[in-house]
């Protein structure tokens, strides 16, 4: 899935870009696919609403509680950090709504 910044809230302080899922699309949308064509890892292409720029964010955790998914922390690849430096320590969070 590609994804806008513009769906995201951003806080610079912690380097945290948030949204919840049904921002993302409807209930059943697939939100992460597969990053790498020989590998297994999955995750999402965040496009910057201003510039246009794409960055690759790959799955690192899936918070759970009592067997339900509370969010997803996807981090950028070192690809995108190579390309875009500021991403370095990044997080996006998507809330399971």
């Amino acid at each position: 899935m590609n994804a806008t910044t513009a769906k995201f809230s951003y806080n610079a302080a912690e380097k945290l870009f948030v949204t919840e899922a049904s921002d993302l699309g409807p209930v059943g949308t697939h939100y992460f696919h597969q990053i790498y064509p020989d590998a297994a890892d999955i995750g999402l292409i965040l496009t910057s609403h201003r510039t246009g720029h794409e960055a690759t964010f790959y799955l690192d955790h899936t918070e759970t509680q009592e067997g339900e998914i509370k969010w997803w922390n996807l981090k950028p690849t070192t690809e995108t950090v190579r390309k875009v430096p500021t991403l370095a320590g990044a997080t996006l969070r998507i809330f399971n709504d």
